[in-house]
């Protein structure tokens, strides 16, 4: 508490410090670590790290210390721990319900990126260990928040009705006619629903719809990637339209 008064308004516990505040490091340390929106130098004792984005960024209350919240103190611990303790610190996280895939992934969209400590790993660990556990709904959640982030707003399990022919689309966006897929790490596993999922790709596709398809690790790795692809598609659907009229 002295290190963020001393620090000023905007000073919150960060890295070990706020690991071990919220319970996702045992122990203590010599060195305090902080973040702070602005400039300032490290004292000692106290370590001091600037980081502009946490003036934009909600923040959390242990013991009545501002600190990090969870999901962007494990990404900060996932630059500063070796490999194997920062997957231990995420699994222990997510087991214990501290955190979720879902909120990991978005501080990763949010504030993740080249030269942001932590990406890489995170990134990771998230791929490695839940890619295969995540269901399509799971994936369903990740992609509403990254589309919503980004301003792109779509029909959710819109139902095309084409007798015999029906099926349920994840993401539709209905004045381009355009679906957008969402798989789950389980879809992998499963030939049957692969290929079931190809056949009714085909039949849309026959009817004037465009379909994407992405996967979780899509998603985890390179959502920037994904909706690249699907304003392209978008774009050209609808100036496709505005041109047959």
């Amino acid at each position: 508490m002295a290190a963020i008064l001393w620090a000023g308004p905007g000073a919150v516990a960060a890295g070990r410090t706020a690991g071990a505040l919220h319970g996702l490091l045992h122990g203590t340390t010599d060195i305090i670590e902080i973040a702070v929106p602005r400039k300032i130098n490290s004292r000692h004792g106290i370590k001091v790290r600037h980081d502009g984005s946490l003036a934009h960024e909600p923040k959390v209350f242990v013991h009545n210390i501002p600190v990090t919240r969870v999901s962007r103190t494990i990404l900060d611990l996932c630059g500063c721990l070796s490999f194997a303790a920062a997957k231990e610190v995420v699994v222990d996280a997510v087991r214990r319900r501290k955190s979720t895939v879902l909120d990991l992934s978005r501080i990763l969209d949010g504030v993740g990126g080249k030269g942001k400590g932590g990406t890489r790993n995170l990134r990771r660990i998230l791929t490695e260990l839940f890619a295969f556990g995540i269901t399509d709904s799971e994936a369903e959640d990740l992609f509403m928040a990254l589309a919503k982030r980004r301003g792109f707003s779509f029909t959710h399990h819109h139902v095309v009705s084409d007798p015999p022919f029906t099926a349920e689309l994840d993401f539709a966006d209905l004045p381009t006619r355009s679906d957008v897929e969402v798989d789950g790490g389980r879809y992998h596993n499963d030939p049957v629903a692969v290929q079931r999922d190809k056949a009714r790709d085909n039949e849309l596709i026959d009817r004037g719809w465009a379909v994407l398809r992405f996967t979780y690790w899509d998603l985890i790795q390179r959502p920037d990637w994904v909706f690249e692809k699907i304003e392209s598609v978008l774009t050209r659907r609808a100036g496709m339209q505005l041109f047959h009229r």
